[in-house]
């Protein structure tokens, strides 16, 4: 039973590291992958839908070690303090800023929040650096300092950002794409994903092998009642993350999750006035409050929205359709900040409301 219980905690400590260490990584690369407003929101896109599941993977690490290691669990938060109030604290900052960066478009508003993600996903991959490098030293009991703690944490922190280089590569296009895969270089896209999470594995069972998890596991009743239930459990959660990992498997082309609004088709009009919503219908069709021509051949200019920042505003028309022009907008009473838009065109013939 010893045994068991200190492989699913590996399972779970290993999928915490392997998963949320690349979000993690990324999020310590935003300002160098993301060089203005857009490309800042691209990387945020990539990693918005998993990092709230990859954090499920630390907070059963953390229950499967209070339940089946209750003594080692006090023994490490105890002696370990500074080093879990740095991570937690980076851990709360940088969840922050991902989940209030939609909340405004002012620039000091998403300079701030950006700072946040960035912040804190430092804060946390060095705060793991400092409990390595005690672990690895074999001083469960306080945390160590000197030359030797600062340089292990800041290999630890390293290793965290290339491996988040390596996933931005397979999640990311255009400029920040381009720009991970300069940094990284000239390894595969796969391969050096599989080279860092190698790297992260042995770094995990090297701290593993450190502490001493069968001598101080719980009594056999305890782990009789903890373990099968966690066993059970344990299929829903990979059959849940290997779903979500398969849903957002495509690259990230234009920003969409925890984005200001102007990712979505809402065009602002002229300084001071109120804000407009652009909607196309199907080419050749008109309706009473928004006019769409079709053009004459198919092109890869894209849409343009009068006033607007962004090049892309408009609704594109379903696939097969050619660039629609939009000719007249459809006012709204108030200012709409981050609204999703309207489904989009009915496939009956109809004039359809805008695409995403």
């Amino acid at each position: 039973m010893e045994l068991l219980a200190v492989a699913v905690l590996g399972v779970f400590a290993l999928g915490y590291f392997l998963l949320g260490g690349a979000d993690i990584g990324v999020g310590m690369l935003l300002p160098v992958l993301g060089r203005d407003a857009r490309q800042r929101r691209l990387v945020v896109t990539a990693i918005a839908p998993f990092f709230l599941g990859n954090e499920v993977w630390l907070v059963a690490t953390a229950g499967i070690l209070v339940g089946a290691f209750p003594v080692l669990e006090g023994e490490l938060l105890t002696g370990l303090f500074p080093a879990v109030v740095l991570l937690l604290v980076g851990w709360i900052v940088r969840d922050m800023g991902l989940w209030s960066r939609s909340r405004s478009d002012g620039r000091a508003w998403c300079a701030g929040c950006d700072a946040a993600i960035t912040g804190g996903s430092w804060g946390v991959a060095l705060s793991w650096g400092w409990m390595f490098a005690g672990l690895l030293a074999g001083r469960i009991h306080e945390v160590v300092t000197g030359p030797g703690a600062l340089l292990t944490a800041v290999a630890v922190a390293t290793l965290f950002a290339v491996h988040g280089l390596a996933f931005a590569r397979l999640r990311l296009s255009g400029p920040p794409h381009r720009r991970a895969s300069a940094l990284f270089g000239r390894c595969g896209e796969r391969p050096g994903l599989a080279l860092t999470s190698s790297a992260l594995v042995l770094l995990c069972l090297a701290v593993g092998f450190r502490l001493p998890l069968q001598e101080n596991a719980a009594d056999p009743g305890t782990l009789g009642l903890l373990l099968p239930a966690v066993l059970v459990l344990m299929p829903f959660l990979l059959g849940a993350q290997a779903l979500m990992w398969w849903t957002f498997r495509a690259r990230v082309e234009r920003p969409l999750y925890l984005s200001t609004h102007d990712s979505w088709p809402w065009c602002p009009a002229e300084p001071g006035s109120r804000w407009r919503r652009w909607r196309c219908c199907k080419p050749g069709r008109s309706s009473r409050r928004r006019t769409c021509s079709r053009a004459p051949s198919r092109s890869s200019t894209p849409v343009t929205c009068r006033g607007s920042p962004e090049p892309s505003c408009c609704a594109r028309l379903r696939r097969g359709a050619a660039t629609p022009s939009c000719t007249e907008p459809r006012r709204i009473s108030k200012p709409i900040c981050g609204a999703r838009s309207s489904p989009g065109p009915r496939r009956n013939g109809r004039a359809g409301r805008s695409a995403r």
